[in-house]
């Protein structure tokens, strides 16, 4: 009986794979080109270190695209983007339609201070994995630490976003 139970549970471990990614987000991404969204109009310092670590993992280039929220999260449900950055706290709503990444620092709206994360596309489990590996690097830590607290009022916030239909790179 101890033969069967081991041999299923040995079946069912190798049975899982995990993580996956059943659009494969990590294959595409390695060693080409990490598509980064904007969700600010500039990115402070620890988000673009933050940026450089993921390309680094992946040994990717990375590209930023500067348009709407709404538009990147389109981009990032149909796998266009790859990954939304900028000022994003970890009460984000946008983490409903997308998987939250672990912090890495802190960003302040108005008085209140959050955890800060990146979103990925739902389900791209395996790239998740490895996007959170180089977001814990001591590198991104200590740079998160150290870059100090960054003021967003939420008015500026929606000013600084382009029109709908106005997507344009930013190299």
């Amino acid at each position: 009986m101890r033969k069967v139970v081991a041999l299923l549970v040995f079946g069912l471990l190798a049975a899982c794979q995990l993580p996956l990614d059943p659009e494969g987000t990590t294959d595409r991404v390695q060693g080409a080109e990490l598509v980064v969204g904007l969700l600010t109009a500039r990115l402070g310092e620890t988000d673009r270190a933050a940026v450089a670590a993921v390309a680094q993992e992946f040994d990717a280039s990375p590209r930023l695209m500067n348009a709407a929220p709404d538009v990147l999260m389109a981009e990032l449900e149909s796998g266009s983007v790859h990954l939304l950055i900028g000022d994003v706290p970890s009460n984000t709503a946008l983490a409903t339609h997308a998987a939250a990444t672990r912090d890495f620092g802190s960003v302040r709206i108005g008085e209140d201070s959050h955890k800060r994360i990146a979103l990925v596309r739902t389900g791209e489990n395996g790239f998740l994995k490895r996007v959170n590996i180089a977001l814990g690097t001591p590198a991104i830590r200590t740079r998160a630490a150290t870059a100090g607290q960054q003021t967003l009022d939420r008015t500026d916030r929606q000013d600084a976003a382009q029109p709908a239909g106005g997507a344009a790179d930013a190299r």
